[in-house]
């Protein structure tokens, strides 16, 4: 009846508008959990690979320029304190993968194909969920979706956990 409802708008029997908003609660209250943990866990796998590869200079040889005036200018437009690091975007961390994929390919590239694209797509997957969760005017998160938010969040995890032991 969902499936119908969003094809035909009109079609809403008895008892559809309660489970469909306990369907949206339910994905967005899952999304809004597992979005810090996703986020925070690819942030750490970036910048101690960056800073593993290249040291004191990972900012300058691994983050492209585009992306560091980025977050420099977002960095003091901010009334927030914090280090520049803390001013990347979600997908900041993924075409830092794209321009050092020989960093990242084993630790964040994740799906089918074997395209680095291919490989990274579930980043904008994930920014599109991430978008729901904090404009819940643009959607309900499907089931679907917080699932492969768990499957991105266990193979996260498992990289973190291997992280400084290689």
């Amino acid at each position: 009846m969902h499936e119908v409802h969003k094809a035909h708008p009109d079609f809403m029997p008895a008892g559809l508008a309660e489970w469909i908003e306990g369907l949206n609660e339910s994905g967005a209250t899952q999304a809004r959990q597992l979005m810090p943990e996703v986020q925070l866990a690819i942030r750490e796998i970036v910048l101690t690979t960056l800073r593993a590869e290249h040291g004191q200079e990972w900012w300058r040889e691994g983050v492209p320029r585009r992306i560091r005036v980025d977050v420099v200018q977002t960095q003091e437009a901010s009334e927030e304190a914090g280090e520049r690091e803390s001013f990347f975007d979600l997908l900041d961390y993924k075409h830092i993968a794209e321009d050092q994929w020989g960093l990242f390919d084993q630790s964040l590239g994740m799906g089918e194909g074997k395209s680095k694209k291919s490989r990274l797509e579930w980043f904008d997957k994930l920014n599109l969920i991430r978008r729901k969760v904090a404009h819940p005017e643009r959607g309900p998160v499907s089931r679907e979706e917080v699932e492969l938010m768990g499957e991105i969040e266990s193979a996260l995890a498992d990289v973190v956990g291997r992280l400084g032991k290689d």
